[in-house]
């Protein structure tokens, strides 16, 4: 039995003279006979305790718990722990729990307040709504209810927001945690739905429900369910919400219809199957228009989508906004995915900026002269700072560009005070009232010249030329020397270069050079500081020539030759030749030089002179011939495989046929060869230069030519020489890259004694590539050890083969 509860009244004098009470329900009373006692509009305030009933408030009461008193329906038989049935009720402060088969509180009113409730392990639903409109849903922990933390059937036009739904679990059987179902205009903002089994929130046959600012994370990983699932759903829009490791952090259901919903502004991230799963659905995956935003700092608009934690396009202009679209099942995507996660894009156009920015630092004279003064200063470090007014005494002069950080004021008059007065203004015009000023004074007029130059001497002479040198004075205010040969001006030698070379004299004469020292205020030094030299006699001898001159290395393409130089001291340089052709001049002490872009297998010849610094040539010779390499096998990119020493058949019966190719010009490397027989069929290889054949008796040889290049090669024709004489010429049409030619040469012996033949090819007015590719062929692999696969080739490997 429940003791008599007591009341405490509380008179408010209402303007129509109706009392309001206030019944008080402390443990031991019952609180269901305090709201049958009770008046619409009175409150009943529960204390702390545990009140093992269930409640009916049929009456538009204020119910309010102090102390999270504890609603417990446990072994009461089957009902709602809380049912509302009145409009107007507003339910705060309670702990709510354990129903039998049904919810812990069941709202089926108008315009109730459900807020700052703890409600669990109730069978079926923490809060359910059944035709229920109008209703503020906020603030309450929902947690361990067996089928859903908050079921809204039937009810439009409800708020729900800023609750906890965590962890409603039947277990082993399902769990959600918000559950719409044929419900109209309800929003549902700043949720956090976390760990339901099942599904975070389910939409079904609704429509005109808007979801904002919620998290929903770690649903659906028991049952490889969803965080939203949208099922016949309408005009749902789905913006600002953080959507983060769920089994498919998204699901669209078409059973029914899902359409018309729009999905913005939201964080996918980390999910376990799926970001999205699509049935079918009609979906937009951006706001319906552009919006207003700002980013980074900086404003924007444009259409917004949703971050992707899986995107990676770029961001070309820095918006925030993908330039790529993203791809999602059934044929949707995301035209304007986000950069990063939606929290980092306010929406609206920011207010505009009124803050001034900070005023300059450090401002003082730099330099100071009679007629003009330079002050600089440190800019402030705001972001949208633009320049700095410059007053001078008190007069407006200019406007100096952030970065800048000085300012000249000239046309001043000496030995006068002037004052710089400076304040700041951003880029939205805001100025800085502070002013922050400096005065200074500029210098008096300056009569002295500088001192004189010291240490004038020749520091070179030659037959036609003399150097001199100097110290500079140490005035600081020296800017120049005056120069005079001979008496007359040659020119100004600026502060610090200390040297002057006069030239054109004729060997052997004596020359004076005269100097005067001038500042920056034009003060010159009347006194002269003169240095006479005499240029050395004319030097008719030449020098020696170069001694030791050897190829230092030779490759299938260069040669590298070294030598030493004379010992003359105007030793200069030394002309060098290739072949009879001037190859360049190489200066005194580079003792080397390179040839390049050769043909292998072939003799070239240096020659040098030298040439001392009166330009003196020593007309003996000193020479040195050397022979190239061959070249190195290289793989040019093409379809075939390349020869190598493997390519002969492994049981030779006759004497072997060596196919030689002569070097040709530097188009060759962009051409391939390919030889065929009869006979040895399965030997066909892609090859350049060479080829080696087993079979003398072969009488037709067939041969392709592949342009490998990127440029056509024109006028092109091959040439079949036997023994070095010519046997057979065949023109070849133009080619354009990567087209191929056949060509048959019928008729053909090689020569009984040495078995031997010579390929030609021409390449016409082949344009070569830029990165050359480099010749390929098998001669050093046929010369090595004079051996093919442990078999004599009867190959000589001297003389002209190798």
């Amino acid at each position: 039995m429940y003791r008599i509860f007591s009341i405490f009244l509380s008179v408010l004098f209402l303007s129509c003279g109706v009392q309001a009470a206030t019944i008080t329900v402390n443990p031991g009373d019952s609180i269901q006979a305090a709201i049958d006692a009770a008046t619409a509009g009175d409150t009943i305030a529960v204390n702390s305790g545990t009140y093992n009933e269930y409640i009916t408030v049929g009456k538009a009461l204020t119910m309010s718990g102090s102390g999270w008193p504890v609603i417990d329906e446990t072994g009461l038989g089957m009902h709602y722990v809380v049912s509302i049935s009145a409009d107007n009720v507003h339910f705060e402060g309670f702990d709510v729990r354990n129903s039998n088969s049904l919810s812990g509180i069941y709202l089926t009113a108008a315009n109730a307040e459900i807020v700052n409730n703890r409600i669990s392990g109730n069978d079926a639903s923490g809060i359910n709504l059944n035709g229920a409109t109008g209703a503020t849903i906020s603030g309450n922990e929902v947690t361990s209810n067996h089928w859903y933390g908050m079921y809204i059937k039937n009810s439009d036009n409800n708020l729900i927001s800023g609750n906890n739904v965590s962890s409603n679990e039947d277990p082993g059987v399902s769990g959600y945690g918000i559950y719409l179902l044929t419900s109209d205009g309800n929003t549902i903002t700043g949720n956090t739905v976390l760990d339901n089994p099942s599904v975070g929130i389910k939409v079904a046959s609704s429509a005109d429900n808007v979801f904002s600012q919620n998290t929903v994370r770690a649903n659906g990983l028991g049952f490889s369910g969803m965080g939203f699932w949208l099922d016949s759903a309408q005009n749902t829009t789905v913006k600002q919400n953080t959507i983060d490791g769920n089994y498919d952090n998204l699901y669209l259901d078409s059973a029914g219809g899902t359409t018309a919903n729009v999905v913005y502004l939201n964080s996918f991230l980390n999910h376990a199957h799926a970001d999205v799963d699509i049935s079918a659905s009609t979906t937009s995956w951006n706001s319906p228009s552009q919006l207003a935003y700002t980013y980074h700092g900086a404003p924007y608009t444009s259409f917004l989508g949703n971050y992707w934690d899986t995107y990676g396009g770029a961001d070309t202009n820095g918006d925030g906004v993908g330039e790529a679209a993203f791809p999602l099942p059934s044929g949707n995507s995301d035209l304007y995915p986000l950069i990063e996660g939606w929290a980092s894009y306010t929406l609206g156009t920011p207010p505009p900026d009124s803050t001034p920015p900070g005023y300059v630092t450090g401002l003082a004279n730099t330099t100071y002269l009679p007629t003009s003064i330079t002050w600089t200063w440190t800019d402030p470090g705001d972001g949208d700072f633009a320049k700095v007014m410059v007053c001078l005494d008190n007069a407006f002069r200019s406007n100096v560009t952030a970065g800048t950080q000085s300012f000249t004021a000239s046309g001043l008059t000496p030995s006068t005070s002037y004052t710089i007065s400076t304040r700041t203004v951003d880029t939205h015009d805001n100025v800085n009232l502070t002013w922050v000023n400096d005065t200074a004074t500029t210098a008096a007029v300056d009569l002295t010249p500088p001192a004189s130059v010291t240490g004038l001497a020749n520091s070179t002479y030659l037959p036609t030329s003399i150097t001199w040198t100097w110290t500079d004075p140490g005035d600081g205010d020296f800017a120049r020397v005056m120069v005079y040969f001979d008496g007359a001006f040659s020119g100004n030698v600026t502060a610090g270069v200390q040297t002057v070379t006069a030239s054109g004299f004729t060997p052997d004469t004596l020359h004076t050079i005269g100097t005067r020292t001038v500042d920056a205020s034009g003060n010159a030094n009347a006194s002269w500081v003169n240095a006479t030299a005499r240029t050395s006699p004319f030097d008719p001898d030449p020098p020696q020539s170069v001694s030791a001159l050897h190829a230092a290395s030779a490759g299938g393409s260069s040669i590298a030759w070294a030598w030493l130089d004379p010992p003359d001291a105007d030793f200069a340089r030394v002309l060098v030749y290739v072949n009879g052709a001037f190859a360049g001049n190489i200066t005194k002490a580079t003792e080397t030089y390179v040839a390049r872009n050769l043909h292998p297998l072939t003799s070239y010849t240096i020659g040098t002179r030298t040439v001392d610094a009166s330009g003196n040539v020593n007309t003996s010779w000193v020479n040195c011939t050397t022979r190239t390499d061959a070249p190195t096998v290289t793989d040019t990119g093409s379809d075939s495989p390349l020869p190598t020493a493997t390519a002969v058949a492994e049981n030779l019966t006759q004497p072997p046929v060596t196919v030689l190719v002569t070097p040709t010009p530097a188009g060759l490397p962009d051409l391939h060869l390919l030889w065929s027989e009869t006979t040895y069929a399965p030997y066909k290889q892609w090859i350049n230069p060479g080829y080696y054949f087993e079979d003398p008796s072969v009488l037709v040889i067939t041969y392709s030519i592949k342009n490998i290049g990127t440029v056509a090669a024109n006028a092109t024709t091959s040439e079949v020489f036997i023994n070095g004489v010519l046997f057979d010429t065949n023109p070849v049409p133009s080619l354009v890259p990567g087209e191929t030619v056949t060509i048959e040469t019928r008729n053909w012996t090689p020569d009984a004694a040495t078995n031997t033949i010579g390929i030609h090819i021409d390449p016409g007015n082949l344009v070569r590539e830029s990165e050359e590719r480099g010749l390929q062929n098998t001669v050093r692999n046929l010369c090595r050890d004079g051996k093919m696969n442990g078999q004599e080739t009867g190959v000589d490997c001297g003389g002209d083969y190798c």
